[in-house]
């Protein structure tokens, strides 16, 4: 490479580093909750947060309203601290922020200052995806890296990586290998999602340094639930082009999701007597962002309606509580977890035990 050359990468390398600093910056400095004109969300009786890539928005009292600005994936709440995983071209961040009132309670024109806590650099499809609290960790799926890190509440560090998979001479295997891509506390024990395993889709179970996989029978998976006794997860693309919210290996109201086009099932999340499931626009990952998601609005058993919303894209939905299921899991230590799991989805696959963590016993 000439000198030319080295100066124009130069030049290149000092634009990208402005910009991200300015997006950095833009979204640490302070935010003001903005009313959105739409009439949808009347139809919509519960209180949710949603993830989009046109940001996070919040939907109450048949309202919605935009509380951060930028392409966000994970969201979780703990005690009146927000979480948000956003992505900037291939700058991946967790920011937080302290809530001056609840989430039920924000209102437009309420000041939201946000703080970025950690970050790292990876592609779009390798972002960092699902956050969830569990214990005293912020848990993060560090997609890029095949791993799961574990970020101190209190420290707002990362205090621990874990490294679920190995291969057969016990070596990490890292990179976007398997799509590590869900987390989900479930008591004592981690749940996490891997979009691909040998084929098909893994949900796993950690605790203590123990790994336990199972396969679930599906094309990919976005989002591992427990709600009672009951595993829910997103069979997001399907294997027939058509996804579905699994409920115990069985498909959720199967007649109207066989319908049409298909859907594309991501964030998931029960209150009261209501039930929004997302749904984000199908087509080619370079035309995903050119028509509008949709969140499925479930009463009892079945969908009663499909609401179009102002973005294309939907990635996780918790309630204003920072709850996914009003009724929390049943099972909460490491041998009725996987009892639970046995049961739905067969046998483990995949069994890991990883050096210099305490086994638990």
């Amino acid at each position: 490479m000439n000198l030319a050359s080295y100066a124009k990468a130069a030049v290149r390398a000092a634009g990208r580093a402005y910009l991200l600093d300015r997006y950095v910056r833009s979204a640490e400095r302070s935010n003001r909750v903005r009313a959105c004109s739409f009439d949808g969300a009347s139809r919509i009786k519960g209180s949710y947060v949603v993830s989009t890539e046109k940001g996070v928005f919040l939907i109450r009292d048949g309202r919605l309203a935009q509380i951060f600005p930028y392409r966000t994936y994970g969201i979780a709440l703990h005690d009146d601290v927000l979480y948000l995983s956003s992505v900037r071209g291939a700058h991946n961040s967790l920011f937080k922020a302290r809530l001056p009132v609840s989430l039920d309670r924000l209102a437009p024109g309420t000041r939201l200052r946000f703080r970025e806590i950690f970050h790292l650099e990876a592609p779009i499809n390798e972002r960092i995806h699902q956050i969830c609290v569990h214990r005293e960790h912020l848990t993060v799926s560090k997609t890029s890296e095949n791993a799961i890190a574990l970020i101190g509440l209190a420290s707002d560090q990362e205090e621990l990586v874990v490294r679920p998979f190995v291969d057969r001479f016990g070596e990490s295997v890292g990179g976007d290998h398997n799509h590590v891509n869900s987390v989900f506390s479930c008591g004592e024990v981690l749940l996490f999602g891997a979009y691909r395993a040998g084929g098909h889709a893994l949900i796993g179970a950690y605790q203590d340094g123990r790994i336990v996989g199972y396969q679930a029978r599906n094309k990919g998976l976005h989002g591992v639930y427990v709600s009672g006794r009951d595993l829910y997860y997103g069979d997001t693309f399907g294997s027939e082009g058509k996804g579905y919210l699994i409920v115990n290996q069985g498909r959720f109201d199967e007649e109207y999701f066989r319908a049409g086009e298909g859907f594309c099932v991501r964030g998931v999340c029960r209150s009261g007597g209501e039930m929004l499931i997302g749904h984000s626009h199908k087509g080619p990952r370079a035309k995903r962002f050119e028509g509008p998601a949709c969140l499925l609005v479930c009463r009892g058993e079945h969908v009663t309606e499909c609401i179009e919303m102002p973005f294309a894209a939907i990635y996780d939905i918790m309630s204003t509580d920072g709850k996914y299921f009003e009724q929390g899991p049943a099972v909460t230590t490491w041998d009725e977890v996987n009892r639970l799991l046995t049961s739905v989805l067969g046998d483990p696959i995949y069994e890991h035990a990883i050096p210099g963590e305490s086994s638990g016993e």
